[in-house]
């Protein structure tokens, strides 16, 4: 178990090693990632740092520094892309409803790394990737950054117990839920995980190793029982497959699909019977009835102050006649509370955006990891609407982390396509005497656009 003296001793070594490693952004967004996702449960118990910070401040602070660097020192300084300008509109409306009603909102550590500590990983990453190479180690670090959690998930499921949070211990028959605590959140987590693995699998930057743990994690998801993740899942790789059809071969991806299918088939039958049963104390496991309350209760309550909100974690009310208090399980509907409608209006022309993005690059030599961002872009959209996502810190900055990977591939692939030379990037067979890779390892000017 994580205790609060070791939570912190892994804090202050991440510090140093950050420092160390101020000049490799890539090493160091990843190894947050890491540190994050290995110790969830030291931000879900709210362990300090020496007693007086929230435990993740020096890791918020970190990378808030590391995004200033890593722009300082870039050579390619302007980022025109208006995806994430979008975002920070969304932020901005945040901070603004967050600033106009402070009485009753969080604590503002909390709330500002809660919002910001994503985009300053993007901000680390896109800097910080300066040719090929960089994109394909920016996507393999996170990669390896996922031991953890995933070798944690596969214990619990190996001992047929999951971790309990209210009594830190092992309990038979709970859902496993690796070092992220939160058995949705593991879901959604190894989702992530498995869009990294696809990027290097279609690229054709991947080792027999890769494809390997490709298949662990898709075994974990399938073992973590999450209903949601799988259907958001689903969606996400139909859509994604249609859109980029002209790149793939759609026969094997339907065979594939339904051979995962068979194979999981027992261990899904049986979550989704579940629905039918009642948990220990007497409640049905199926709660869509009670969500659709919970929103439409929500929904009223947005037209109070359709603007700006109502202020961060506003949202968090009763649900139904339990008297539990949660987040509605619906990031739309909470952003809708909590920011206001002007605020859901970029949040949603942020999504589609990037989503026209991955498919108007989908013809370029790094199609690949456009493919995995289309699936992760469709997920993320459908699993939003049982969710709460944007203020999670570990989620998001996966997330933002492939957003800049997808971002600066796409200005990677289009200059190396002009003048109707075809370039293979995502091979190692280009061209006479190894000239691919000499092409891999130039930086880039700044684009024109």
């Amino acid at each position: 178990m994580i205790t609060p003296l070791l939570a912190q001793a892994v804090i202050l070594l991440y510090g140093a090693s950050a420092v160390v490693l101020i000049s490799s952004p890539l090493i160091s967004a990843a190894l947050f990632i890491g540190v994050r996702s290995a110790l969830q449960l030291a931000a879900f118990k709210g362990f300090t740092l020496f007693g007086v910070l929230p435990i993740f401040t020096l890791p918020f602070l970190i990378i808030a520094v590391m995004a200033v660097y890593t722009w300082a020192n870039s050579p390619h300084k302007s980022n025109n892309n208006r995806i994430v300008f979008y975002y920070y509109i969304f932020i901005a409306i945040s901070m603004v409803s967050y600033l106009v009603n402070i009485s009753h909102s969080g604590k503002p550590i909390e709330v500002i790394s809660k919002l910001l500590t994503p985009t300053f990983i993007y901000v680390v990453i896109y800097y910080g990737i300066r040719n090929l190479d960089d994109v394909e180690k920016a996507l393999r670090y996170v990669v390896y950054s996922s031991v953890i959690p995933i070798g944690a998930g596969l214990y619990q499921a190996a001992i047929g117990a999951g971790y309990s949070f209210g009594t830190d211990s092992y309990v038979p028959g709970l859902r496993i839920t690796g070092s992220i605590v939160d058995p949705n959140l593991y879901g959604i987590y190894l989702t992530f995980i498995l869009c990294y693995c696809v990027a290097l699998v279609q690229w054709g930057r991947s080792s027999k190793l890769m494809v390997l743990y490709l298949l662990l994690v898709m075994a974990t998801i399938v073992l973590a029982k999450n209903r949601g993740t799988w259907i958001a899942i689903a969606g996400a790789v139909m859509v994604s497959v249609w859109l980029f059809r002209s790149r793939l071969n759609i026969r094997y991806w339907v065979m594939g699909g339904a051979l995962v299918a068979l194979l999981a088939a027992p261990v899904m039958l049986t979550r989704f019977q579940q629905l039918n049963e009642y948990d220990e104390y007497g409640q049905s496991q199926d709660t869509f009835s009670e969500r659709l309350e919970h929103h439409s209760r929500l929904l009223d309550m947005s037209l109070g102050s359709p603007l700006i909100g109502f202020g961060f974690e506003s949202s968090i009310i009763s649900l139904g006649n339990s008297g539990l208090k949660i987040l509605p399980h619906n990031d739309y509907v909470r952003a809708a509370v909590e920011f206001g409608y002007i605020a859901v209006f970029f949040y949603l022309v942020f999504f589609f955006s990037q989503m026209m993005f991955c498919v108007n690059n989908r013809r370029s030599d790094l199609w690949g990891v456009q493919f995995a961002g289309m699936i992760m872009q469709v997920y993320i959209f459908i699993i939003s609407f049982s969710q709460n996502l944007f203020a999670d810190i570990l989620v998001y900055s996966i997330f933002f982390y492939f957003l800049a990977i997808s971002h600066r591939s796409g200005e990677l692939a289009r200059p190396m396509m002009q003048g109707g030379a075809h370039v293979q990037l995502g091979s190692d067979r280009l061209g006479p005497a190894g000239r691919g890779n000499r092409l891999r390892s130039q930086p880039l000017r700044p684009m024109r656009r």
